[in-house]
């Protein structure tokens, strides 16, 4: 589960979240640091092809990449 709390840090400006055992769905607080301006890339195991991704985490609207 990936903590909501991360989106309380408000400089943040990269956050790689790929290669661990995260999984659900990105939550919507880390999401509005990336629509606000604040939070410049995203990288998280949300490829859809991939078997072994967990994250569920929209490229257009909130990650920047998935693996």
């Amino acid at each position: 589960m990936i903590p909501s709390q991360l989106g309380k840090l408000k400089v943040l400006e990269s956050l790689m979240l790929q290669a661990n055992e995260l999984s659900g769905d990105m939550p919507d607080e880390v999401c509005s640091l990336r629509t606000m301006g604040a939070l410049k890339e995203l990288i998280a195991d949300c490829d859809s092809e991939d078997p072994f991704s967990q994250v569920s985490c929209d490229v257009d609207t909130c990650c920047s990449e998935c693996y």
